[in-house]
């Protein structure tokens, strides 16, 4: 979401105007406007880490959307409709901060809840007789240099069996995760105690199919405004004017504007200085352009280094081209031939002048 702002006034420097733009701060009024109960917001929930602990090239978003594995994704406790990526944050704690799922062989010890009151994990439950296979951490608001281990709770929707158990519609019972004191300590009580609503981190989140394999990492991140002494640093190439392969490549980015012409460019001055404009094209291009019959119409040359070239809708003989179709042929010299259909819609003309 990014703000359309006047920047006539901005500073340019050695010819390039540096912007800066809130996207996380506006990401988050965004989320405030459409549902102002929720605080901190939630951006995503995606597997960054596959089975082995192994690195994906491309996290993978698996908030109601399969994994790399096709095998699981992640959900909330509910009607998926009323129960939207937010309610990962039912008790606006979470804050700045990222989280990690994080499957192990080691586990966690958890604490079973067995009454859904809507303070779910406030009271003090009872600790199960399993761990379930995963640990879930605070990995701050950087990712640099922090962390700290959350204690899990898991709502028994099943029956009261102090397991983690998998639900007739393939969803495990949702998880919440709240504070611990530094440092985590097992084994824990035989009872959590009755912690402050202020604790809950994470809540109802469900993993829907398979028990993800160990070394699955599931990240959760948030929205990150900017705040004072974030530094960004910004490297600008020249660019490359001879690099034959990459014109090829962008051949089928070559483009033209407006196609059709109706009666008007809305980048033109004025009604006498019509065109329309040839984009993303290399240093050096030689357009013809021929009637659908074959005739002869223009040949416009180009060689600068703009990206641009205009057809002022004439003919070879200066006078206005008559409304139709037109076939643009453009010659590349080094980079290929590419083909182009134009629409052209000429206005009436009218005599305004003798």
């Amino acid at each position: 979401m990014v703000p359309a702002a006047d920047t006539s006034g901005n500073v340019v420097i050695d010819g390039f105007m540096p912007l800066v733009y809130n996207i996380g701060l506006d990401s988050i009024n965004y989320q405030l406007y459409k549902q102002p109960a929720w605080r901190g917001m939630v951006k995503s929930i995606t597997e960054v880490k596959g089975p082995g602990g192994q690195d994906l090239a491309e996290p993978v978003d698996v908030f109601n959307n399969m994994n790399s594995t096709d095998a699981w994704m992640v959900t909330t406790f509910g009607n998926r409709d009323t129960k939207p990526l937010q309610n990962i944050n039912l008790r606006n704690n979470i804050g700045l901060n990222d989280y990690e799922i994080r499957f192990t062989s080691a586990g966690s010890e958890y604490y079973s809840i067995h009454d859904y009151t809507g303070i779910v994990g406030r009271r003090s439950d009872t600790l199960a007789t399993d761990k379930v296979p995963f640990e879930v951490y605070n990995t701050g608001s950087t990712g640099y240099d922090y962390e700290q281990r959350l204690y899990v709770k898991v709502l028994d929707t099943a029956n009261v069996d102090f397991n983690w158990t998998q639900n007739p519609d393939q969803k495990w019972e949702p998880i919440f995760a709240y504070r611990s004191a530094d440092p985590y300590v097992e084994p824990l009580p035989p009872t959590s105690g009755n912690i402050s609503p202020n604790d809950i981190i994470l809540n109802n989140s469900v993993i829907q199919g398979a028990v993800p394999a160990e070394g699955t990492v599931i990240k959760i991140q948030t929205y990150k405004p900017l705040s004072e002494g974030d530094v960004f640093e910004g490297k600008v190439e020249a660019p490359n004017l001879n690099d034959l392969n990459l014109a090829k490549s962008n051949l089928k980015q070559i483009s033209v504007f407006p196609n059709p012409y109706f009666g008007a460019n809305p980048l033109e001055r004025d009604k006498y200085q019509r065109f329309m404009r040839f984009t993303n094209l290399p240093s050096q291009v030689t357009v013809r352009i021929y009637s659908l019959s074959g005739v002869f119409i223009r040949r416009i040359d180009k060689d600068d280094n703009s990206q641009y070239l205009d057809w002022d809708l004439r003919n070879k003989d200066g006078l206005p081209v008559a409304s139709g179709m037109y076939i643009a042929y453009l010659d590349l010299p080094g980079v290929g031939t590419k083909i182009m259909k134009l629409a052209v819609i000429m206005e009436t003309q009218f005599i305004d002048r003798l």
